[in-house]
């Protein structure tokens, strides 16, 4: 793992780390406080490529559950229905 200060993180050390195939940790004040896992934008690419019929239908039905909803829950009523 390469220790990476927060305020040192760019999009340039991102990409370093995923051509490297690097684990960065993300510090503040010498903490480690998150772990990143850059990966290659061909990765991304290719995970998008072999499932995109199914995100394509993800999104279809969210947008069909979207149009058939007259208006949504409000976050307090959402909230008060869970807490019972």
């Amino acid at each position: 793992m390469r220790p990476v200060s927060i305020r040192e993180l760019s999009g340039r050390v991102i990409d370093e780390a995923a051509q490297k195939g690097e684990v960065l940790g993300i510090t503040n004040e010498r903490r480690l406080c998150a772990v990143l896992i850059p990966v290659r934008q061909k990765w991304v690419d290719q995970l998008v490529e072999h499932n995109l019929s199914r995100i394509l239908h993800a999104v279809d039905l969210g947008m069909k559950d979207e149009a058939n909803k007259e208006e949504g829950t409000p976050l307090d009523d959402a909230l008060d229905a869970v807490s019972r």
